[in-house]
């Protein structure tokens, strides 16, 4: 059964950059075997980090954004999503941008969150675990 991976931000950011410390690791995890998943706020996040921080040129972000656009699942974020994201951020003292984030993965249904903003191996819920590319277990 191939596994149901949420992607944070992050990793698509990194994915998309010339940071060799971290583009090759976070494109190795994208490459893997699983079903992946983001949610329009991470979409939108990766648009705005890119412009901003002049990572891709604009045709590159919507040839990219296609891309993940075409490969992953999308999820929009509802009234439900924001009510756990609360909850969420209040039970295990997350931002709530974190919580929303969490809320989302939980909500795909995704057994890991691949980030690098939260404790690795952190177990949500007892559903959904989180998987830090960046560092070795």
């Amino acid at each position: 059964m191939t596994e149901r991976v949420f992607v944070d931000t992050n990793i698509l950011i990194y994915a998309a950059s010339d940071d060799p410390s971290r583009s090759d690791d976070a494109r190795a995890f994208l490459l893997k075997d699983s079903e992946f998943h983001i949610s329009t706020q991470v979409i939108n996040e990766f648009i705005a980090a890119c412009q901003k921080k002049n990572i891709l040129s604009r045709s590159e972000i919507e040839r990219t954004v296609e891309e993940y656009l075409s490969d992953f699942s999308l999820h929009l974020i509802s009234d439900s999503t924001i009510r756990s994201a609360l909850k969420i951020q209040t039970g295990y003292l997350f931002s709530y941008w974190d919580a929303l984030i969490v809320a989302s993965a939980l909500e795909a249904e995704c057994s890991f969150l691949l980030t690098e903003d939260l404790q690795q191996d952190l177990l949500i819920n007892k559903l959904l675990k989180i998987q830090n590319p960046f560092v070795s277990t």
